[in-house]
């Protein structure tokens, strides 16, 4: 929020601290319909307890993913059957997302910026680590490479 010219809002002086609260983002899917929550679990595709390092969302295999906030592609990864794609996108300040078990929209690469809301992906086929959950995006937000619980930056509330 910019205040207005010729207004003393937001103005910096000794007597006066400027708070600024982030809009917050959004969540990755439109309907949020929870699967498998953040901590400790069992996941019965490999058919042990583990800790559970994101939020699973339900959603049928082709439901749109969006960025959840602004931010830069950081890499899209393939390599490893278990995770199927894996999206990340760096938001600044230590903050990053990560998009799992998606098919990426055409032409979106590393170094790519993105808004709030554009579409990254689309949920895929379940595949890998999760796939007995069925089909479902499964997203993480990384501090400083750590894994915290996304409910911390998302508001979820089953729509």
């Amino acid at each position: 929020v910019v205040p207005p010219e010729n207004s003393s809002e937001g103005e910096n002086n000794d007597n006066e601290q400027v708070v600024v609260t982030p809009e917050g983002m959004i969540a990755p899917v439109e309907s949020v319909s929870i699967l498998t929550e953040h901590g400790f679990y069992e996941n019965t595709t490999l058919g042990h307890y583990t800790e559970h390092k994101g939020v699973d969302f339900h959603a049928a295999v082709g439901v749109e993913v969006l960025a959840v906030e602004d931010g830069v592609i950081e890499s899209i990864y393939r390599e490893d059957m278990l995770l199927g794609t894996e999206i990340t996108i760096d938001h600044g300040d230590g903050l990053k997302s990560v998009y799992r078990f998606v098919t990426e929209v055409d032409g979106l690469k590393a170094g790519d910026r993105v808004k709030k809301g554009d579409v990254i992906a689309t949920v895929a086929e379940p595949t890998g680590s999760e796939y007995k959950f069925g089909s479902h995006l499964h997203f993480e937000i990384l501090k400083n490479n750590v894994s915290i619980d996304p409910a911390v930056y998302l508001t979820l509330e089953e729509k």
